[in-house]
């Protein structure tokens, strides 16, 4: 006779806690990454590159970029630093998802 375990909530639970940690995981890494990758003049578009997660039931939003006034100019105009190196880092964050989430599954 085989004995049927429902352990779905305990996976559920894992698999939320892996998720979020993926997502702190990532928003340090780009914060970082596009930091590196920010034009300098003064340093202070550098400095003011922010991240943060926004969770809800249905959804866990990554959001990185820049409060400064001329950060969307500079971005949209002259060097694109965020879209290129998000772009540049999407095997990355792929990479980061499929390990937390192969952890939920063990």
């Amino acid at each position: 006779m085989f004995r049927v375990e429902n352990r779905f909530d305990e996976f559920r639970n894992r698999l939320i806690n892996n998720i979020n940690i993926a997502a702190q995981e990532i928003k340090i890494m780009s914060i970082a990454d596009i930091q590196s990758n920010t034009p300098v003049l003064t340093g202070t578009l550098k400095r003011s590159i922010t991240g943060e997660i926004d969770k809800n039931i249905k959804h866990i939003k990554v959001e990185v970029g820049s409060s400064l006034i001329y950060a969307r100019k500079v971005e949209l105009l002259n060097k694109s630093y965020i879209r290129t190196t998000m772009k540049a880092n999407e095997a990355k964050i792929n990479l980061i998802l499929n390990k937390y989430i192969r952890r939920a599954s063990e």
